[in-house]
C-alpha cells in the first residue's frame, strides 16, 4: 500500500474536491432559484432512499456566461459539514459519497492523517489513516471502497468477502464474525475479528501488531457495492480466554459512524462546484 500525505487546505474534509474550488468571482455570483423544485435526487442513507427535491443554481464564472446547476439541497447542507471538518463529500463513479470523518481525523486534531486513494472508472478506495502510519505500523484505517460488480451481488455476499479477506491472513481457528442485514436500509454490517495473524502476515508487521479487527458496512447499488469500513489492528489475543481489544461499546460507535455515510446517487461532479459555492452564501 502506498500511503500518501495530503495536508489540508480550509476545506479540510473536502480535499478530494481541490479541483472544484471555485475563484471568488465565480463565488459572487451564484444564487439559487426554484425552477429545479420538481425534479427529485434519490439519497441512499441508514433510513432508506429518500427522495430529495432539487434546486436550480445558476453559476457564472467570472465575466463567462451563466451556466445552471440542479442540486438536493441536503446536498449544500453537507457542503456546510465538509467545511466544518466533520465528513468528507467524495465523488465517484457518477454518485457523490459522505463520509464521516472518524475521530484521529477531525479538525480539531493536531495531527494531520494520512491518505490513500485509487480513483480509477470502476475502483474507487478514499482510505485515512493516523498521521505517522507506515503500512508495516499502522493500527486505523478508515474509509470507503466502490466497484462495478456483477448484477446480482448482495450486500450480504460483499459482507461475506470482506470477512474472507481477513480470515486469509488469519491462523487456522482464530478468527470469526458476526453480520448483520438491515432490512430498512439494504446495509450488511460485519464484524470481522483475527486474534493471530499468520507468520507470513506477521514478519511484514510491526511486532506490536499481531491482530485486528475490522468492522465494514456495505451496501449495493446497482451494479455497484459501497464498503465503508474501520481497522483497528492490534496485539494478538487468546480467543477462547481473553478479551478482544474492541469491547461492546467501541463497536457499537464504530458502527454508529459507519451508518452515517450517505449516497446521492446519479450526480455529476460539477454539482459540488455549485454546493460549495452555495454554502459560502
Amino acid at each position: 500500500m502506498q500511503l500518501i500525505k495530503t495536508l489540508f487546505a480550509s476545506l479540510m474534509a473536502s480535499f478530494a474536491l481541490a479541483l472544484f474550488v471555485l475563484p471568488a468571482s465565480a463565488l459572487a455570483q451564484v444564487a439559487a432559484t426554484s425552477d429545479g423544485a420538481d425534479r427529485t435526487f434519490n439519497i441512499h442513507s441508514s433510513a432508506g432512499v429518500q427522495s430529495e427535491r432539487g434546486i436550480s443554481v445558476l453559476l457564472r464564472d467570472g465575466e463567462g456566461p451563466e451556466y445552471e446547476v440542479f442540486i438536493p439541497e441536503l446536498l449544500v447542507q453537507m457542503a456546510r459539514e465538509a467545511n466544518r471538518g466533520t465528513i468528507a463529500m467524495i465523488p465517484t463513479m457518477g454518485h457523490i459519497v459522505v463520509l464521516p470523518m472518524p475521530d484521529f481525523a477531525l479538525r480539531s486534531v493536531s495531527t494531520l492523517p494520512l491518505l490513500y486513494e485509487i480513483d480509477e472508472p470502476d475502483h474507487r478506495v478514499f482510505e485515512l489513516l493516523p498521521a505517522g502510519s507506515t503500512d508495516r505500523n499502522f493500527r486505523r484505517a478508515f474509509g470507503m471502497s466502490v466497484k462495478t460488480v456483477e448484477a446480482g451481488l448482495t450486500a450480504e455476499e460483499d459482507s461475506r468477502a470482506f470477512f474472507g479477506g481477513l480470515r486469509d491472513q488469519c491462523l487456522l481457528d482464530n478468527s470469526g464474525y458476526q453480520q448483520d442485514s438491515r432490512r430498512t436500509s439494504g446495509r450488511s454490517v460485519m464484524l470481522a475479528a483475527c486474534a493471530n495473524f499468520k507468520s507470513d502476515v506477521s514478519q511484514n508487521l510491526d511486532p506490536s501488531i499481531r491482530g485486528s479487527i475490522d468492522i465494514a458496512l456495505s451496501y449495493v447499488l446497482g451494479e455497484t457495492v459501497f464498503r465503508f469500513y474501520s481497522i483497528h489492528r492490534s496485539a494478538s489475543w487468546d480467543p477462547d480466554s481473553s478479551e478482544p481489544p474492541l469491547d461492546h461499546t467501541d463497536v457499537r460507535e464504530i458502527v454508529s459512524l459507519l451508518d452515517r455515510a450517505m449516497i446521492f446517487e446519479d450526480i455529476e461532479r460539477g454539482a459540488l462546484i455549485a454546493a460549495f459555492a452555495m454554502a459560502g452564501i
